[in-house]
């Protein structure tokens, strides 16, 4: 039974359906489609992610979703390293995640 699908995946795919003996199809995405395939498989990994059961199994996802965020870095004309830099810049500036806060209002000072 066939079974379409239209959306990005991972450079070695064909060679792993070869090798299981799957007919396919592919093609070559234009590049000027790249940004919203790829933001279309960074919804799909954090789908994943959410339904993660285990750590072990969240972890895989967290990989996959770092995987996609690298090829949307490029896609931006960056690098790995632009894009720690600003992580650690907008870290310094305004702290990470570590603290667990949650802001639950503000109101205005006027």
């Amino acid at each position: 039974m066939r079974q379409t699908y239209e959306k990005l995946v991972r450079d070695g795919i064909p060679a792993r359906l070869d090798g299981a003996g799957v007919r396919y199809e592919v093609r070559r995405a234009a590049p000027e489609e790249m940004p919203t395939l790829l933001i279309a498989k960074l919804q799909e990994e954090i789908t994943e992610l959410l339904a993660a059961t285990s750590d072990n199994e969240a972890l895989e996802e967290i990989a996959d979703v770092f995987e996609v965020l690298a090829a949307l870095v490029s896609q931006h004309g960056a690098d790995e390293a632009e894009t720690l830099s600003r992580r650690a810049a907008k870290r310094e500036a305004r702290g990470g995640f570590d603290k667990g806060i949650v802001l639950r209002w503000t109101e205005d000072a006027r």
